[in-house]
């Protein structure tokens, strides 16, 4: 089978996704860095970590954090790609040479695909091993001790079994001044508590105890009683004046690593394949203990309910089976109900047969919370195992999500650079991490499976990328912005400007005193208009007035007939003069009720009849801004036309 040759539109598609690629993920691959510090500063700041360790912590937490970088970089480079694209509108100039959308992104698909196979591959394999030495780290830092740093005037317990407080330090010369420490290394019985004037407290060069000579002090401790049978009896105490005393108290301040094999046990260090056999092992555990723990329920049921009795079915002997026989076959033809056995006991023996219910009720339940105990913690480690089994394919998923919604929005946005793929990115993303940790936690809670709630953001997000895709590729109307843009200018800006057209041969000429009747015409519904209820009424007259809407009506045929008939005109100023006039609309609203009886009905049913009150109130305000306007322009252009018919007289 021959290869084909790579064509020259898929290497120039190639050539500007994947440096563009490349770029984003390593922005992206910071950004999501500086929020793992964020998150584990307080784990790591003070405990005395070399350069290595936390070197060697910022590289596997950035290994670690790869499979979260990547989407995010997809996301970001197909918007940007496909975004300078349209800007440069290389991308209109290939769909007019008959090349669809989704041929242009086939190439960088494949790529994705490829990015998504790797990153695969890079989770089931080195994944497994970077989370094991980071968390490992972690762990070891979370249990070493802090640095000591004993704060003035505060009480400190960073020492194990001493609480110290200090008034005043020397950090030049390390002297502590007014001491006092409460030493209860010995147990809560045998504390004391030691006064000094001064003191200094040093550490080894090994790191592994302290020092601290004290100076000019009192030591206090009560004597431990050698009997409890004290009564009345002092305690007594134990009182020491001194002007130098030493103590020796172990810290050991040095990093020490935890072992790895704990954590190679758990989920973290497995590959899909070793998860998927403890899942199997696990989900046979928990079945296994489902089932025990029925059948342990029903046995016991019913050696409690027939202890001692003829009716247990568990002695099989022949007397005791054919008794039981013959006291079934009586009960059958000589049935009770539970009412008339009650009631022909005495009251001890009701209240000897609650007492015997209620301990044997109370002696299953704190025995199936034992066994329950055990099966939840099954069930943890089946959820567990499970939801890192499904999220290894999660990521390299949402890669080809991302692109799918990427690659179409960057064409119909059409803008390049950092700015607005940026803000598109980091807002999907967010909605992605939303539905991700939401579906993670219900999954992990055990109220969602745990398929549902690893794979609900690709779920929610994948209709979106066809949409998208789908849309783009048919240059739809509907996800045309500046359509949307125009829509908004109309509602809350000003009319669009006239435009007059210049006629070099005018064939009939309009004549002024035509012309001034017109104006006459215009100017006098224009005040009709601006007088109405509809216009200067209360809000709610708008809706009680709407016939005034036919006096707007033929002000703007009238204006329209105006405007059409003086362009003939020959005077150059009036024409100018007529761009000035506004579009004035035939009515204030379409949704305004020409009827009276459908007023009421409009203003109680509709439950949107309060902003649309608010909407005509504002839309009253532009249009007496467009009468005032209608009026001003007619008088210039009135006495433009006097002076014309002056002059020619």
């Amino acid at each position: 089978m021959k290869i084909k040759p790579i064509k020259k539109l898929d290497l120039y598609m190639l050539r500007t996704f994947l440096p563009l690629l490349v770029m984003t993920f390593c922005i992206c691959w910071f950004i999501v860095l500086m929020q793992f510090l964020w998150k584990y500063v307080d784990d790591l700041s003070g405990k005395g970590l070399s350069i290595d360790i936390l070197a060697q912590t910022f590289f596997y937490a950035a290994l670690n954090l790869v499979p979260m970088a990547m989407p995010l970089g997809v996301l970001l480079a197909s918007l940007m790609t496909f975004g300078n694209l349209g800007e440069r509108f290389e991308l209109l100039a290939m769909k007019s040479a008959g090349i669809s959308l989704y041929r242009i992104m086939a190439p960088l698909f494949v790529s994705v695909v490829f990015v998504s196979l790797g990153l695969l591959w890079f989770q089931n394999n080195e994944i497994t091993k970077a989370q094991v030495k980071l968390y490992t780290i972690i762990y070891s830092a979370r249990n070493s001790s802090p640095e000591l740093e004993i704060p003035e005037a505060t009480f400190y317990n960073g020492i194990p079994g001493y609480n110290v407080f200090v008034a005043k330090k020397n950090h030049k010369t390390h002297m502590l001044y007014k001491l006092m420490i409460n030493d209860h290394s010995s147990g809560f019985q045998n504390a004391s508590i030691i006064k000094a004037d001064s003191g200094k407290l040093l550490m080894d060069e090994s790191k592994t105890f302290l020092t601290l000579d004290l100076f000019n002090g009192r030591s206090f401790r009560l004597m431990q009683a050698q009997s409890y049978a004290l009564g009345d009896q002092p305690v007594p105490v134990f009182d020491e004046l001194f002007k130098t005393k030493r103590i020796i108290i172990p810290f050991d301040t040095n990093f020490k690593m935890e072992d790895e094999d704990d954590l190679k046990s758990s989920y973290a260090g497995k590959n899909i394949s070793q998860l998927t056999k403890v899942i199997d092992s696990t989900s046979t555990n928990v079945d296994s203990l489902r089932n025990v723990m029925g059948d342990y329920i029903i046995k016991r049921y019913e050696q409690d309910r027939f202890k001692g009795s003829v009716l247990s079915s568990y002695d099989l002997s022949k007397d005791k089976v054919s008794e039981h026989k013959k006291v079934w076959s009586y009960a059958n033809k000589h049935p009770k109900s539970f009412e008339e056995v009650w009631n022909g006991l005495s009251r001890d023996a009701q209240s000897q047969a609650l007492q015997d219910a209620a301990s044997k009720v109370d002696y299953l339940r704190s025995d199936l919370m034992t066994k329950s105990i055990d099966l939840q913690y099954e069930l943890k480690r089946y959820r567990n195992y499970a939801k890192e089994r499904y999220s290894r394919f999660a990521f390299p998923i949402a890669c080809l999500i991302f692109f799918f919604i990427g690659a179409p929005l960057g064409s119909i946005v059409r803008k390049g650079g950092l700015g607005v793929p940026i803000v598109l990115s980091v807002l999907l993303f967010l909605v992605y991490y939303m539905l991700d940790t939401f579906g993670s936690k219900m999954a992990t809670s055990g109220e969602w499976p745990i398929w549902i709630g690893v794979s609900l953001s690709s779920m929610v997000l994948t209709p979106l990328g066809i949409y998208l895709s789908i849309m783009a590729a048919k240059d739809s109307a509907r996800l045309n912005i500046d359509a949307y843009l125009l829509f908004f200018k109309k509602i809350f800006k000003t009319d669009v400007v006239r435009k007059i057209e210049y006629k070099e041969i005018i064939m009939n000429e309009a004549d002024p005193k035509v012309a001034l009747q017109k104006i006459e015409r215009v100017q006098k519904y224009a005040q009709e208009v601006k007088g109405s209820q509809i216009m200067s009424g209360s809000a709610l007259s708008i809706w009680l007035h709407s016939k005034d809407q036919l006096m707007m009506t033929e002000l703007s045929n009238q204006l329209e007939d105006l405007v059409n008939y003086l362009v003939d005109c020959s005077d150059i100023l009036v024409r100018t003069k007529l761009a000035d006039y506004p579009f004035f609309p035939k009515k204030l609203s379409t949704y305004l009720p020409s009827k009276a009886y459908m007023v009421p009905l409009s203003l109680i049913i509709l439950p949107i009849s309060i902003p649309m009150t608010v909407f005509f109130r504002f839309k009253r305000k532009r249009l007496a801004h467009q009468l005032t306007q209608i009026i001003d322009v007619s008088e210039e252009i009135e006495n433009r036309l006097n002076t014309i018919m002056t002059n020619n007289n």
